[in-house]
Order: structure tokens, then sequence, then C-alpha cells
């Protein structure tokens, strides 16, 4: 199993140019996986992550 700091890392670099993330991606279920999550709390995350809205000045 990796460290929290090399799956930060390894979700960070994966990402780093994403735009569009999908809660049906294989990745998700794996990132989730890796994290300890249950499919509850990856579905809450998305549910609260839906509401961010990002304003640019």
């Amino acid at each position: 199993m990796f460290s929290r700091d090399v799956l930060d890392a390894l979700v960070a670099a994966a990402n780093a140019n994403a735009t569009v993330f999908q809660r049906s991606h294989p990745m998700t279920a794996a990132i989730g996986a890796a994290y300890g999550w249950s499919d509850a709390q990856i579905d809450a995350f998305f549910r609260t992550a839906a509401r961010i809205t990002v304003t640019v000045h």
C-alpha cells in the first residue's frame, strides 16, 4: 500500500490538467479505495464538489 503522501502526489499528477472528473471512471473507484473511502463517501464527495463555484477575476 502506498503512503498518503505518495497517493496525494499520484492524484495531483493524474489530475493536473483534468477539466472533468467522472464518478463512473475506474480511476475514481481506485483512488477512493486507495484512500479507504466507501462508495457512499465517494458519492458524498462528488455531491459536495458539484456545489463548488469558481470565480475568475
